[in-house]
């Protein structure tokens, strides 16, 4: 089965990664009975600008194929150009000599960049 979980945040070209920003703020909730995670992070550049990311991801209960996901961003001082990039997971089936020995064998996985 497919993850199409992974969202890729840049600025300005350069990837949004938690290990590279002051994180000011720090949010997560999670409502089991609506099937609803919110986030929201506040964040500041290494250069010094100031941003908001904000996020909401829904999974229907009833539904499980049923995902969506809404993503906000908000710069909160300066201006930058912002791109928000989808990834999907496919689980590759290719046989080699170790998966035909061992049916066990670990699945691999392709990574499909999606604009």
């Amino acid at each position: 089965m497919p993850g199409a979980t992974l969202m890729k945040l840049y600025v300005d070209d350069e990837p949004f990664r938690m290990d590279r920003v002051m994180v000011r703020r720090s949010e997560r909730t999670l409502d089991l009975r609506r099937g609803l995670l919110r986030r929201e992070v506040e964040w500041e550049t290494p250069d010094g600008r100031s941003m908001v990311l904000r996020t909401k991801r829904f999974v229907s209960l009833e539904h499980r194929h049923v995902v969506v996901f809404d993503y906000e961003v908000e710069m909160l001082d300066g201006s930058g150009t912002l791109t928000i990039a989808s990834e999907l997971a496919v689980p590759q089936r290719r046989l080699d000599h170790d998966e035909e020995l061992d049916p066990s064998a670990r699945r691999r996985w392709r990574v499909c960049s999606c604009p």
